[in-house]
């Protein structure tokens, strides 16, 4: 979960109230946040330089501001509560202090401007970083502290959302100090001139230079890799053709923001399209509460090709919920006007249908975390408190217990290991040849294909055990002989009768790679794995079916040292010395033999 650092008085201010430290504590606990008490930006820096006896130590230490701050613990899906704006606008809902249309931070209602600014993107990007959406929040009043949450926000979005840039990266700029329309193209980094915001001394360098320059930033050189290997860098232009930002790396001096700032354009480019979308509407619609009128974004018209796509939506989705499922989950029994009473206190507006049983609830642009109505479930109960919920006991107790499939896969594991085999689980995704090309078996369309796989060893889930296995022999050929390994696995087979098409079925493969390994050699474990399994083997007597070999032809085994095993008249796998073409596909240098039989058949155990 991540902590944000807001200062107290700040905090207090906004919300329009002061609180004890139990107090804070106790409000935190009921909003399901996490406080962590109280430190200062000095004591921070002593705790983290207290080994450092330098000079230089001493004096961060003493500059460090001593102001008072609240450390708190957000949850992950929270986005909205990553600055002391965000916390404040929750609290204030939850304490119910903005009912008052005349107060000075009331429910925010965001509204949409339409755009009078232009994105162009040019395709060169579509192979570098894909995605950007912009948004221009005008007339906006900073101060210090409201101006450091601002960058501090941006800085939290980066390290957990956008994970470390590589998803999105936002980038913030003066827009009075910028001209219209602007572009988003991808350029070669010699082609790239701009003075960055850090790491050159005021120098103009070209790409390639400022990656260089940047090495030594602690900041920044993490997030080099992600283009500076690429032919091409993307880059966000105004129409002087001036470089406002190398993202997801740095911005330029050109755009380059301040306290002093009031009008902001926002653009954030990503790889994925979603993330893009929540991260700009948070940030906007959060730092919109500076903006005059307040809580109004303007729109940015960004055109690709011939598609053009107003950003931010800033829009209000309508999630519904019935009111019977949140009284059932939580042992309530609520009219929907008091649910919706609660979902107010979450900063929610919404109504009940004509009949009382279902209620619609409009979600704010900025709250990403609401996506079902289990979520509008969890805003009720939060609202309702936790402490007030009567604990029930389960109206179904159970006793948990191992399924009989997996008892049954660890006691043949373990009589397989008496027998002097080493037990090994291989992944049940592979290539499309290992089911049947390496194994000298012809296609017969059982594997399900996994489309547009972008890594050749999953395309694929296994229909056989045996090419897994045998790999494993390969990669610990180097070790003395004989190598004898098993593995009791799942294997996939398509299945037009299951809902989805597919079935698995459970099977055991057992390879002895030797200098003499012959049928012999891994038919005695098969008698094994039979007897313990509880099937006679052909002429005893039993209620159970016995089992017995057939001579047949299977390409992975070489004629006439291969058979099939059959309980009663059902062929349950194949047994047999393994065919050399095999071997030399899988990179073995020795002979081996093998079974495999699936454990879908009646036992006598």
């Amino acid at each position: 979960m991540p902590t944000v650092n807001v200062v107290k008085d700040e905090l207090f201010r906004l919300v329009g109230r002061s609180f004890t430290e139990e107090e804070f504590d106790k409000l935190c606990f009921a909003y399901g946040l996490e406080y962590d008490g109280e430190t200062s930006q000095k004591k921070m820096i002593a705790r983290e330089r207290a080994t450092d006896k330098s000079g230089a130590s001493d004096h961060f230490i003493e500059s460090a501001s001593e102001e008072t701050l609240l450390r708190i613990e957000v949850a992950a899906n929270r986005y909205d509560l990553l600055c002391v704006e965000g916390i404040a606008l929750a609290l204030r809902s939850f304490l119910n202090l903005d009912a008052d249309p005349k107060c000075e931070l009331p429910l925010p209602k965001f509204v949409a401007k339409k755009p009078t600014t232009r994105m162009v993107v040019d395709p060169s990007v579509l192979d570098v970083r894909p995605v950007i959406m912009c948004a221009i929040v005008r007339n906006v009043q900073f101060t210090e502290r409201s101006f450091a949450s601002f960058i501090d926000m941006q800085d939290k979005l980066h390290q957990t959302l956008c994970k470390r840039r590589s998803l999105a990266s936002i980038g913030t700029h003066d827009l009075d100090h910028v001209k219209a329309p602007f572009r988003y193209e991808a350029r070669k980094p010699e082609d790239i001139h701009f003075c960055p915001l850090r790491g050159t001394q005021g120098r103009v360098v070209d790409g390639r230079e400022c990656m260089t320059a940047l090495e030594s930033d602690l900041a920044l050189r993490d997030y080099l890799p992600l283009i500076r290997d690429k032919e091409r860098y993307p880059v966000v232009l105004d129409a002087t053709d001036a470089v406002m930002s190398l993202p997801p790396i740095i911005n330029g001096t050109k755009s380059m923001m301040s306290k002093d700032t009031h009008n902001v354009f926002l653009e954030v480019t990503a790889t994925d399209e979603t993330k893009c979308e929540i991260v700009l509407q948070t940030v906007a619609c959060l730092f919109s509460m500076y903006a005059t009128p307040r809580f109004e974004i303007e729109q940015v018209e960004v055109v690709s090709g011939s598609t053009t796509r107003i950003t931010p939506p800033v829009a209000y989705r309508t999630q519904t919920a019935e009111v019977e499922y949140i009284n059932k989950q939580l042992g309530l029994s609520c009219t929907a006007e008091e649910q919706l009473k609660y979902l107010r206190k979450m900063g929610m507006l919404g109504k009940a249908s004509a009949d009382g049983k279902i209620i619609s609830v409009e979600v704010p642009p900025h709250r990403s975390d609401i996506l079902h109505d289990c979520d509008i479930m969890e805003e009720v109960a939060i609202a309702y408190g936790f402490n007030n919920i009567t604990p029930r006991p389960c109206p179904t107790p159970t006793i948990g217990h191992q399924l009989l499939r997996t008892k049954l896969e660890e006691k043949l594991a373990g009589e397989m290991a008496y027998a002097g085999f080493c037990q090994i689980l291989t992944f049940t995704l592979c290539r499309r040849a290992d089911n049947f090309a390496t194994l000298r078996r012809k296609d017969d369309g059982s594997s399900i294909t996994i489309p547009d796989s972008k890594n050749t060893e999953v395309e694929t889930a296994r229909v056989t055990l045996l090419s897994n296995v045998l790999r494993s022999v390969a990669s610990n050929k180097a070790l003395p002989l004989p190598i004898r390994v098993f593995e009791i696995g799942d294997v996939v087979k398509k299945d037009s009768s299951m809902p989805v098409g597919a079935k698995n079925f459970q099977n055991v493969c057992a390879v002895q790679c030797d200098v003499n390994s012959g049928f012999d050699s891994i038919h005695g474990l098969l008698d094994r794995v039979m007897r313990v399994l509880g099937v006679p083997a052909v002429g005893a007597k039993g209620k159970v079916a016995p089992y017995s070999l057939r001579a047949s032809h299977d390409g992975a085994f070489i004629d006439g040292l291969c058979a099939d095993v059959f309980v009663g008249d059902k062929k349950v796998g194949v047994i047999g010395v393994v065919h050399p073409e095999v071997l030399a596909a899988c990179a073995i240098d020795s002979p081996c033999s093998a079974f495999e039989i699936t454990l879908d058949f009646p036992m006598g155990i």
